[in-house]
């Protein structure tokens, strides 16, 4: 069927649009088009990319101050990432998590999180080298000692149990 191939290529050129305005400091331009690329997703099933928009809407939301939303997108594209398996999409997710627990002043939680997304075989690289720059941020605010401690931390918890443990804490 064609017109669900044009509704894909919608969905995409509206999330493309998305990433550009929020490269450009664009974010309330970007969620605008993130939420119809989102809406496109939905009515397809297209799992795989809510999951991604969600993850690439939340920064967008967080710069813009709105933790609270920021943090409900995140939960959800992890949720849905985490249900297909799609560890690449979920990582995204937790960077962003990491994001918004830096902001809130939270820096053990958002390093732990940083490190587990570092180390993480399937992290995509745009996800390393955004956790990279909040990991480099965070380290100059603590004494390398307190910097041992939480990577020690983050090795001993599973990626899995990490998720879980954001997925459950979240929904109270």
């Amino acid at each position: 069927n064609s017109s669900i191939g044009f509704d894909w290529g919608l969905g995409t050129a509206y999330r493309a649009l998305g990433k550009i305005a929020q490269m450009q400091g664009q974010h309330e331009q970007a969620v605008v088009m993130f939420r119809k690329s989102l809406d496109i997703f939905s009515q397809l099933g297209g799992s795989w990319f809510v999951a991604r928009v969600l993850a690439e809407m939340g920064v967008s939301l967080l710069t813009l101050e709105d933790e609270a939303e920021a943090g409900r997108v995140w939960r959800e594209s992890l949720s849905i990432a985490t249900d297909i398996h799609g560890t690449p999409v979920a990582l995204d997710a937790l960077a962003g998590f990491a994001s918004l627990q830096a902001k809130q002043g939270d820096k053990e939680h958002a390093l732990e999180l940083l490190v587990l997304v570092l180390n993480h075989p399937a992290s995509l690289q745009v996800t390393k080298y955004r956790a990279m720059a909040l990991q480099a941020e965070l380290e100059a605010q603590i004494s390398p000692t307190e910097m041992e401690t939480i990577q020690a931390h983050a090795k001993g918890k599973s990626y899995e149990q990490i998720v879980k443990d954001l997925l459950i804490q979240q929904s109270v």
